[in-house]
């Protein structure tokens, strides 16, 4: 199976950072990582339950360009230090709000657009990783079932007939009792390609309420000494168990790059319970 390999580059101590005040990315305060910044493209880590621009789908949730533009405008000395003026940024592709992971954007319009180019021309390489239930054909395999988006519900069907080319290769990293750790690299990130591709090969992934398995592992569910405390249990992960780890791309000048998002410490958590004690 053809793969690409990856070369991480993560956070270093001079890191920059972009801070949102509440409400613009929700009740809390956000501080997000610039993974990567040249020219007029950045690459930001997106947080759970942000958009990277608006979605017809998801009407209630903040979209990260519209809360960067809105400070833009606003002359936010620390988006000027980034070379960013009131004309703010475009997002170049867009990824399901729930996961967390990579969130490319661009300064302009015309950049924008160069960009969303280079995405069509599978130029990109997205990796992505999740936690699991359920029984995989294979170690590793391949999905290249085309996808749609669903008429009258939000969701995305497969539709040989109107939907669109797409391919997940993927591959098991652990496995632990009926719970499996999983890598997916595709070249082009269609809205919900890996949940729906890794639903229809038999894996549900962790707290996908519309295509995998909503239920939450308790740490009681695992330990079978478990002791219950004076304060109620509280899931071990809560939300969507699926991170954009890294993207490789090469520049509008051809010179490539890898960009990672730094897995949550709460994933990392969960993966290393269910490595400790799930049978």
């Amino acid at each position: 199976m053809p793969r690409g390999s990856f070369l991480f580059t993560g956070m270093s101590s001079t890191t920059q950072f972009i801070g949102f005040p509440p409400p613009l990315l929700g009740p809390d305060p956000q501080r997000l990582a610039v993974l990567w910044h040249d020219g007029p493209l950045f690459v930001l880590e997106k947080p759970a339950n942000v958009l990277v621009m608006q979605d017809p789908w998801y009407p209630r949730f903040p979209a990260l360009e519209d809360a960067i533009n809105f400070q833009a405008a606003a002359g936010k000395p620390e988006l000027e230090r980034l070379g960013l003026d009131t004309t703010g940024l475009g997002g170049v592709f867009g990824v399901d709000p729930e996961m967390t992971g990579v969130a490319f954007l661009a300064a302009g319009a015309e950049a924008t657009s160069a960009w969303a180019e280079v995405l069509g021309s599978d130029q990109f390489l997205f990796r992505y990783v999740f936690v699991a239930s359920g029984q995989a054909p294979a170690e590793q395999f391949t999905s290249e079932l085309p996808l749609a988006r669903h008429r009258q519900e939000k969701r995305v069907v497969v539709s040989h007939t109107t939907g669109k080319k797409s391919r997940s290769d993927f591959r098991r990293l652990e496995r632990w009792g009926k719970w499996s750790f999983w890598e997916v690299v595709t070249h082009y990130p269609r809205f919900h390609q890996v949940r729906v591709h890794a639903a229809e090969s038999g894996l549900k992934v962790l707290g996908d309420a519309l295509y995998g398995d909503p239920r939450p592992i308790f740490l009681s569910n695992l330990k079978r000494d478990y002791r219950p405390g004076r304060t109620e249990e509280r899931p071990l992960f809560e939300g969507l168990a699926l991170h954009l780890n890294a993207v490789q791309f090469a520049d509008l000048q051809g010179n490539k790059f890898t960009v990672e998002a730094p897995t949550p410490g709460k994933l990392q958590n969960l993966c290393r319970r269910l490595r400790e004690y799930a049978r």
